[in-house]
């Protein structure tokens, strides 16, 4: 009788204990590069409305926590994080990500989009959705939505910027991204690899003279204020991409899977929206400053436009193929119409 006792004991004490199991919560470690001020964050506003919506939609069955700042290393060591599992997701640029897919370099075509809605309309769309699909068969992990970083324009210390020829000699911090490399020698200027975490020190040591991100990030990391002039010639459109580890998401239920999807989607939105509207709150703070802020004309813009293609579709070209470049020249143009 007391084996039977102990026995049922036994049996009781496991049902419980995988039941707790099975209903513990899941915890995602969810990593960005951006900065957490009170106003401008975009990926930190971003993150946090994806923490919110998960957490409220799963009844607390998966738990969120934001690691800003680069606190989990570059964006670089961040997405190598979510490769390896030790961390579950991150938010970040796709600047860095075509050195693990050649694919993502199209996200880095001088000019490729005239205006964001020309942008979101390419990204959701049938071509962006292959891209994000591609990458994650290629990496082993899930490639959930498309944000927004924003536009790119150029800032420095040494001149107002309206031609190629005015970026011709100086040196200019770039992300380790070939085709943005190509970009800078194309207009004569030096492409300069520094981590974003090091470069208001460099550019207020003078290691570079400028620098190209979206307006809402150089003003809420303060490289304004080591920088003079500022060109709104939107040379690229950056995407934040949200990506979660493979296996880990497939360990999720399928409502679990959803509400994650679901949650990027509100993600994607959220970025959209919030970094549209900051964008022009980062310019009016970066002219109160004293930044001098250069816009450009459409024949200003072309002479841009030809001079960077020219020294960057060769290389795209090299690395993608012919026909995959040619398809997304066509979907873009499709895009702006």
């Amino acid at each position: 009788m007391k084996k039977i006792t102990s026995i049922f004991i036994m049996i009781t004490t496991l049902v419980l204990a995988l039941s707790v199991s099975a209903n513990a919560a899941v915890e995602i470690k969810l990593s960005h590069s951006g900065p957490t001020p009170a106003v401008g964050a975009t990926n930190d506003e971003g993150c946090k409305a994806f923490k919110k919506y998960v957490e409220d939609k799963s009844n607390g069955e998966i738990k969120v926590k934001i690691f800003p700042n680069n606190q989990l290393g570059n964006e670089r060591e961040q997405f190598e994080g979510v490769q390896m599992g030790t961390i579950q997701m991150c938010s970040i640029s796709t600047g860095t990500l075509s050195t693990v897919d050649k694919q993502m370099l199209v996200m880095d075509i001088p000019y490729l989009f005239a205006n964001k809605k020309a942008a979101y309309s390419f990204l959701d769309g049938p071509m962006g959705v292959q891209i994000r699909d591609d990458f994650g068969a290629k990496t082993g992990t899930v490639m959930l939505a498309y944000g927004e970083n924003g536009f790119r324009h150029f800032t420095n210390r040494v001149r107002p910027i309206k031609s190629p020829k005015d970026i011709a000699g100086l040196k200019i911090r770039v992300q380790e991204n070939p085709a943005h490399i190509a970009m800078i020698k194309s207009m004569g200027a030096t492409p300069t690899p520094i981590p974003f975490g090091e470069l208001y020190t460099a550019l207020s040591q003078g290691v570079v003279d400028g620098q190209e991100n979206p307006v809402s990030l150089t003003e809420s990391s303060r490289l304004h204020e080591v920088q003079k002039y500022l060109t709104l010639d939107g040379h690229f459109y950056s995407p934040f991409v949200l990506i979660v580890n493979g296996g880990i998401f497939k360990k999720l239920t399928p409502a679990q899977q959803q509400i994650v999807r679901d949650g990027a989607k509100t993600w994607s939105e959220r970025q959209r929206v919030f970094n549209t509207a900051d964008e022009k709150r980062s310019l009016e703070v970066m002219a109160k400053d004293g930044v001098q802020i250069t816009e450009l004309s459409p024949a200003e813009l072309a002479e841009f436009q030809k001079v960077t293609q020219a020294g960057s579709l060769p290389l795209i070209e090299k690395e993608i193929g012919k026909d995959f470049l040619k398809k997304v020249m066509n979907a873009a143009s499709e895009a702006g119409k």
